[in-house]
């Protein structure tokens, strides 16, 4: 059993993780809650009786109980409270993306070596049920070797018609201060899930535009991404245009992958016709708090490594480098 304290409590506590950490209570005991607002003190006291509530992350850090720090904040927190978690001898699961740059995360990393704490980053797009499969379907020669891919994920995320659970409304993300508005705290996932399958991307050459004056510097991105291997897709994501068809199709030498919400398909290219493969679906949240509660007893790492936060971030800033130079630009390995 795990003594575990909770900093910001907000919406992607209330949404995602509440839930799932109360069917984990035999593993992870939450004992303690750091949360600014009233409201949001008032929902943790609520969810956890027994559990001591802050108004001071500190002071939840400093508590004796909490062997565990998790780690809810806005982007700009993550990386601050992380490091002060690692400093303080406890674990400390954070939010993605796990900084706001390359640098920062780095700091935290040697931090985390300095100190008796495992830090993990929640990024559930690495186990997601579809990535064993598509490796497998890669490896066994299913679809001979991959030469391209297309990814396209649209959403729309507001303050109307919000079609992400409410994010939308929050104001760190009208009025971000990390760059790629959106793209950088919600295409991470797709970022991290294109890693876990293609490996760490080598380039990028993206554009991108801005269609209303926040959710920060760029509303649609298009990209194309090289990875190892020559292996070379389009990529493109928006957090306005709402649900156009989101997909991810791999083209093989043989054959092509379709990915549809939950299901795999694989498709001949003789006549376009597709074949359902079998799939388990699991929620990746779940698989990804399960793994965590078993590993943190002893403080081993998860699948989700320094490493590969690490190349996510620094494909993040070579977007950056990208949109403002006109021109594909490498990813630092």
């Amino acid at each position: 059993m795990v003594h575990a304290g909770i900093i910001g409590p907000g919406l992607i506590w209330q949404n995602t993780h509440r839930s799932i950490l109360a069917e984990l209570h035999d593993q992870i005991r939450v004992v303690a809650a750091a949360a600014r607002s009233t409201e949001k003190q008032r929902r943790a006291r609520e969810a956890y009786p027994d559990a001591t509530i802050y108004s001071d992350a500190r002071k939840l850090i400093e508590d004796p109980e909490v062997e565990a720090v998790i780690i809810l904040t806005p982007i700009s927190l993550n990386a601050p409270m992380a490091k002060a978690s690692l400093a303080a001898n406890k674990h400390a699961v954070v939010e993605k993306p796990v900084a706001i740059s390359v640098a920062e995360a780095e700091d935290l990393y040697v931090a985390e070596k300095r100190g008796a704490g495992t830090l993990y980053v929640l990024e559930q797009h690495v186990y997601k049920s579809l990535i064993p499969v598509v490796r497998k379907l890669i490896e066994t020669d299913e679809i001979g070797t991959p030469i391209s891919f297309e990814r396209c994920f649209h959403v729309r995320i507001a303050r109307e018609r919000d079609l992400t659970g409410g994010y939308g409304s929050t104001d760190w993300r009208v009025t971000p201060d990390f760059p790629l508005g959106n793209f950088f705290d919600g295409g991470i996932h797709e970022v991290a899930l294109l890693q876990e399958l293609f490996g760490p991307a080598t380039a990028v050459f993206a554009r991108g535009r801005s269609l209303r004056p926040d959710y920060g510097d760029v509303d649609v991105l298009s990209m194309i991404v090289e990875y190892p291997g020559g292996l070379q897709g389009t990529f493109s994501h928006s957090s306005f245009l709402g649900n156009q068809g989101n997909s991810l199709v791999i083209h093989g030498t043989k054959a092509a992958l379709v990915v549809r919400d939950r299901e795999l398909h694989v498709r001949d290219p003789r006549d376009g016709t597709e074949s359902l493969v079998p799939m388990e679906w699991q929620p990746e949240s779940t698989t990804m708090w399960r793994e965590i509660a078993s590993l943190l007893p002893e403080g081993k790492p998860a699948r989700y490594t320094p490493e590969k936060a690490l190349a996510d971030l620094a494909f993040m800033e070579s977007v950056v480098q990208s949109l403002s130079s006109g021109r594909l630009e490498p990813v630092p390995g």
